[in-house]
């Protein structure tokens, strides 16, 4: 009982406010006097207690009375008609019908015109008492069936829920029908219309209404056919007349009860407490407004005070922060690796250039398990250990260590720095790396080419001796048939001369081409027509001997320098690689040919033997060879003509075999 007064004192306020809104008057409605006509207007007959149908058969409701009143006042004549929304709306676009009341206002219809409203309605959910309590919200409705008859505003709110089902029943009295066979979990629609089913089913016991989760209100009009312009003026002008003259609210009373004293007393009350409670909020604001106004001017001295202490301080942290970043800086692009830990051996930090000698990432979080664990700090740290059990104590150490990674030599100097405390023991260390790689390699060149400068002016000098011996082996050759006719003679002079002879002169003519100083012809060419036409001359051989060539030919690419000093190079480049693949069960010779802003490149690989390490250090050295027949003096002279044009040669070994790079300086084929 007291629930159910709560409920009649919350409708009896929302009636007070909603009868002193104020209401547009549209202008009164003329009758015609010679002929009334007939004003068809349709109602949902399952939406009870504004309209449907009751235990007589009679078509009666809230706004059914109205209505009837509306035509008495303006003295027309409307046939109301009950029959299901949907259907209704059909017939309202067909234009059987003139009017359809009970409607919510929505823009899906905006091509009707609308009476102004004359009740709020406020959407409810009712669900069993059991799960209740398990609902505060609408996303406690996730995973659950809904039913309702089919509104768009509260469809689109209720679709927003993630996981709910809905469903959409014909009228309201199906929607329940469905939710009491247990074929829903809730179902939503007004929540007069709730009450009143509940009620006549006799289900209030097992089902609760439950307000305000949707939070969705709506006005009940008046939908009229858009050529009944001046039924609409007669119904809002009958409206406001009826709200004036209290008709409404006799009406009103009659389908949803009247104010009681006991209620007004209440509302009274409730107003007294909110003028009271409103007025102590005053009171304290203007407590609180002069005590603010008291603890103003001491906040206006001390915050002063605060802002120069502060702006101080500020000026500090960005000095401060300044010096940090300038530090920082320093340490991450300082060209030698840094790597500090505590006297544990934490790792208290490492440079992006320590990282980059390790092989570290740069984003890559390091840990001191895995710095120590490298086979290159651990023959450091080896060799450190007895360097400080010779010396009884730790000092600055310095070592030089040389690895191979990936099958390129590098070299890097280690320096073990203590870092003495007060009482001058350690409380940490920190390790200086530096790459000397390219200084080894630079001092390797210098000494390789002072060799080969000494080696070439030797050779030539070598060269220039063995002519007249072998001038005169050659005349000696021509002079046999002469001599033919002793067997002895003649069979000595056929099994060793020849082939001294041609020993001879493949050395001499090596020496010469290898000392020489070749007259360069520089020029800017493409790089596939020089490599397209050492490949047709290698092609026969290659496919003799069961070679696959496969060539990726740069169009674009060209360079600057002797084309036929840098065939020649390629030349022997594939010479060499066709000998590495005799015993190969896979043959198959690679050549590339590109170039970028800097460098021309042609590449030359093979599937073959490979190289082995120690042996790359001496590819270039005159004489030096690992072929059973060969001189060694075919590398040298193609590294003399790399630097006659302004070139380099590198060498790479292959998961299987190796490649030989050419690259020299590079031109745009527009330019050539």
């Amino acid at each position: 009982m007291k629930r159910t007064g709560v409920i009649v004192f919350v409708n009896a306020l929302v009636l007070f406010i909603y009868l002193n809104l104020p209401y547009t008057i549209k202008g009164s409605a003329e009758v015609p006097r010679h002929e009334k006509k007939v004003y068809r207007i349709a109602g949902d007959q399952h939406l009870p207690p504004f309209s449907y149908i009751d235990e007589t058969g009679e078509f009666t409701g809230f706004s059914v009375e109205l209505f009837k009143r509306i035509a008495e006042r303006k003295n027309i004549i409307i046939k109301l008609i009950p029959m299901p929304s949907y259907k209704a709306m059909e017939s309202l676009k067909k234009a059987e019908i003139d009017a359809i009341l009970g409607m919510k206002y929505s823009s899906n219809m905006s091509q009707f015109l609308f009476s102004d409203p004359y009740f709020i309605v406020t959407d409810a959910i009712v669900v069993p008492k059991k799960e209740a309590q398990s609902i505060r919200t609408l996303t406690d409705l996730r995973n659950k069936l809904i039913i309702m008859q089919e509104d768009h505003s509260v469809l689109s709110m209720i679709k927003n829920v993630r996981g709910s089902q809905i469903a959409i029943a014909l009228n309201t009295r199906d929607a329940f029908n469905l939710l009491l066979d247990h074929r829903a979990d809730g179902l939503i629609t007004n929540k007069w219309t709730a009450a009143y089913y509940l009620k006549k089913l006799d289900t209030q016991s097992q089902y609760e209404i439950l307000n305000g989760l949707t939070g969705t209100s709506s006005e009940l009009t008046a939908v009229i056919d858009p050529n009944e312009q001046e039924l609409l003026e007669m119904i809002n002008t009958a409206l406001e007349e009826m709200k004036k003259d209290g008709e409404y609210v006799e009406i009103h009373s009659q389908w949803f009860g009247s104010i009681t004293e006991k209620q007004l007393k209440e509302l009274k009350f409730l107003i007294t407490v909110l003028i009271v409670f409103i007025f102590i909020i005053l009171a304290a604001l203007s407590v609180i407004y002069l005590w603010n106004k008291k603890l103003k001017a001491q906040v206006k001295k001390r915050t002063a005070d605060l802002e120069s202490a502060s702006k101080q301080l500020y000026r500090q942290q960005m000095e401060l922060l300044k010096a940090d970043q300038f530090k920082e800086t320093i340490f991450n692009n300082i060209y030698s690796g840094i790597i500090t830990f505590d006297h544990k051996y934490n790792l208290t930090s490492i440079n992006k250039r320590a990282r980059s000698i390790l092989n570290f990432k740069e984003k890559q979080v390091v840990q001191a398990e895995e710095i120590l664990s490298l086979p290159i700090i651990k023959r450091f740290f080896a060799e450190y250990q007895k360097f400080v059990s010779l010396k009884g104590k730790e000092e600055i150490f310095s070592k030089e260590i040389e690895l191979n990674d990936k099958w390129e030599q590098r070299s890097i100097l280690f320096r073990m720095i203590p870092l003495n405390g007060k009482d001058q023991m350690a409380d940490g260390h920190l390790i200086t790396l530096t790459d000397r790689s390219e200084e080894r390699m630079l001092e390797k060149k210098l000494a390789l080419q002072e060799k080969m400068g000494a080696l070439g002016r030797l050779v030539a000098g070598v060269a220039h001796e063995i002519l007249n011996p072998l001038t005169t082996l050659k005349m000696f050759t021509d002079m046999l048939p002469k001599k033919y006719a002793d067997p002895a003679f003649r069979d000595e002079m056929i099994l060793h001369v020849p082939e001294a002879v041609n020993r001879m002169n493949r050395i001499v003519e090596s020496l010469l081409g290898y000392s020489r100083r070749h007259e360069v012809k520089r020029k800017k060419f493409v790089l596939k027509d020089c490599l397209e036409s050492i490949i047709s001359i290698m092609r026969p051989t290659l496919k003799k001997n069961g070679v696959q060539l496969v060539s990726e030919l740069n169009e674009n690419a060209a360079g600057y320098g002797d084309p036929n000093q840098v065939g020649q190079i390629i030349l022997n480049f594939m010479i060499n690689a066709l000998d590495a693949m005799i015993n190969s069960t896979e043959k198959v010779m690679t050549a590339k040919a590109f170039n970028d802003d800097q460098y021309a490149y042609i590449k030359v690989s093979d599937t073959g033997c490979g190289i082995d390490p120690e042996t790359i250090d001496h590819l270039f050295e005159p004489f030096y060879t690992t072929k059973p027949d060969g001189v060694g003096l075919g590398l040298s002279l193609c590294y003399q003509l790399a630097e006659e044009n302004n070139g380099m040669i590198e060498v790479r070994v292959l998961d299987k075999g190796s490649e030989f790079t050419i690259k020299f300086p590079s031109v745009k084929k527009e330019e050539t």
